[in-house]
């Protein structure tokens, strides 16, 4: 996946996306809301050539599962990146760090 290579050269532009538009309300877990649960996690994703996410892990979990599960999710099925490119232009898979990710059932 490339985790060295910006280092190593094999990435001459990292993979881009906009995480903070993917997440809704309607995503929040009810067991989360039930238990007036909030956290803030943060995610190491895997982006294939087509900047789709080939996997997602809990980097800094939020210390309640539910809602890091349901981050991952999330980002599974609706995050669409522009994909790493190598010197030549061409895509290839590499990794990313997401910002932070907050879940708050007020405000």
């Amino acid at each position: 996946w490339n985790a060295d290579g910006r280092k190593t050269g094999i990435i001459a532009t990292p993979a881009t996306g906009d995480i903070r538009r993917i997440f809704s309300s309607e995503d929040y877990p009810g067991e989360a809301i039930y238990r007036d649960q909030e956290g803030t996690a943060q995610f190491l994703l895997l982006v294939n050539e087509a900047g789709r996410m080939a996997g997602c892990d809990v980097l800094v979990p939020s210390g309640i599962p539910v809602l890091d599960a349901m981050g991952c999710q999330v980002i599974r099925e609706r995050l669409k990146m522009t994909p790493a490119l190598d010197k030549s232009g061409k895509p290839v898979r590499s990794i990313a760090v997401t910002p932070p990710v907050t879940w708050r059932l007020r405000g």
